[in-house]
């Protein structure tokens, strides 16, 4: 059987009707009137505290050294507001209990793009390995005379994100605990902010 036979059933089957799913056979265009946008990015640069005006942070946390540590959400989170649309947003930490995890969330402009507006704007990167050293850990490390500097999982991650153009981008992390029956921290599960970069497009209006 041929593909194009094999591709025609695949369209045209019984659970396609039953479902009243739409399909159509394939057809080739090519042309049109449409203009590609032109865009001017500036990515503008936040480092922990993140005490800026266009900082809105809510956090248990607030006497740690080595970043902005966050609650899991909805208790903790990052919000920043920008006058020109966001539309990229990158995240540099570092986890408690690696692996950890990113998630962002924005709030489209007024006239954003349509190939976004039904759905929402969320995306999460997970698996981001790196630690800056849990307290039980070092501790039980420098007991034995070993740098903690030196364990394989002692690092930063980062994630990117390509957005719509949002106006107020929200953000959140935390760990991915393996919670073995020997972990002295197995509720260790936050993710700590140090660089977020934001990424605007002067040729747009929020």
């Amino acid at each position: 059987m041929g593909d194009e036979k094999l591709y025609h059933e695949h369209l045209h089957g019984p659970w396609h009707e039953k479902w009243g799913i739409w399909h159509s056979d394939p057809e080739v265009r090519q042309g049109g009137d449409m203009e590609r946008r032109t865009m001017r990015q500036t990515t503008y640069e936040y480092l922990w505290p993140f005490e800026y005006p266009n900082f809105t942070i809510r956090s248990t946390w607030w006497g740690e050294r080595h970043g902005r540590e966050l609650d899991l959400p909805p208790a903790g989170y990052i919000t920043v507001v920008e006058e020109q649309p966001i539309v990229a947003v990158t995240v540099i930490g570092s986890a408690c209990s690696p692996p950890g995890w990113i998630m962002i969330e924005g709030e489209r402009i007024e006239n954003a793009e349509q190939a976004s507006s039904d759905i929402p704007v969320r995306m999460r990167a997970e698996n981001l390995w790196g630690t800056h050293m849990r307290w039980d850990v070092k501790g039980a490390m420098r007991e034995v005379g070993l740098d903690p500097a030196d364990f394989w999982m002692s690092g930063m991650s980062s994630a990117h994100f390509h957005i719509p153009r949002c106006g107020k981008v929200t953000i959140t992390g935390g760990s991915q605990v393996p919670g073995t029956p020997h972990d002295q921290g197995a509720d260790d599960a936050h993710y700590t902010f140090r660089i977020i970069r934001i990424t605007v497009d002067e040729n747009g209006t929020a």
